[in-house]
């Protein structure tokens, strides 16, 4: 009986440096660990993404439905999508990712989504947007037509690689950060590429600030 109760004594006080072990280094390490792989996700992520062209001004572009952006301030994040003629059979799904990216951003202001669209009108707009169940915010969401000559000039100011070229007759949609420079440009038909877009716009669009507290005293009696 004194034996077992000397084991069970042993046993005890391993089981409380064991524990004691694992909160001092094994939490501790296996944070770092998850932290680091999120670090390396994110730098990773971050390194394809180039940063050398800043986002046109919509010259030659005729603004359809929204409230006209009185001018490209640093600090507003644009996400544009370029869908020539050619690209008609991609309007249901960028309408579906559209309305999927408005909602999921919509908290923060300083964030536009510009729908450019070759030779389109209000009429087509207005359609598109109530069977997207698009909401009324004139401010984030815009849409502009452009004529052929005016889609294809914007489109090359953008300076799109060989590989978004390739792929931008299917529409594309560019994304870029709060200081206007265009960082890259995704396919809509590729799921992969539009969790990615996802996924970035989080990191590059800095949480907007909140409006602090005011503490009011309370009247003296």
């Amino acid at each position: 009986m004194e034996q077992d109760s000397v084991d069970n004594g042993k046993r005890g006080r391993i089981w409380s440096i064991l524990g004691l072990l694992f909160f001092l280094i094994g939490l501790p390490y296996g944070s770092y660990v998850y932290l680091k792989k999120g670090y390396d996700y994110q730098k990773d992520a971050l390194s394809q993404l180039r940063k050398d062209q800043l986002l046109p001004a919509p010259t030659g572009l005729s603004l359809l439905w929204g409230e006209a952006p009185a001018s490209q301030e640093e600090g507003t994040m644009h996400i544009v999508g370029l869908l020539p003629a050619s690209a008609g059979n991609r309007l249901p799904d960028y309408g579906n990712l559209l309305q999927r990216l408005h909602q999921q951003f919509d908290a923060p202001a300083n964030i536009e989504f510009w729908t450019i669209l070759e030779s389109k009108d209000s009429a087509f707009v207005s359609d598109y947007r109530q069977f997207h169940a698009l909401p009324v915010d004139t401010a984030q969401l815009l849409f502009w037509t452009a004529s052929p000559e005016a889609m294809s000039n914007y489109s090359a100011a953008l300076q799109l690689t060989e590989e978004e070229k390739a792929y931008y007759p299917e529409g594309i949609i560019v994304l870029t950060d709060i200081q206007g420079y265009v960082r890259k440009a995704y396919r809509l038909d590729d799921e992969a590429e539009v969790k990615q877009l996802v996924g970035l716009i989080a990191m590059l669009l800095p949480e907007r600030k909140k409006e602090k507290p005011v503490v009011r005293r309370e009247a003296e009696r």
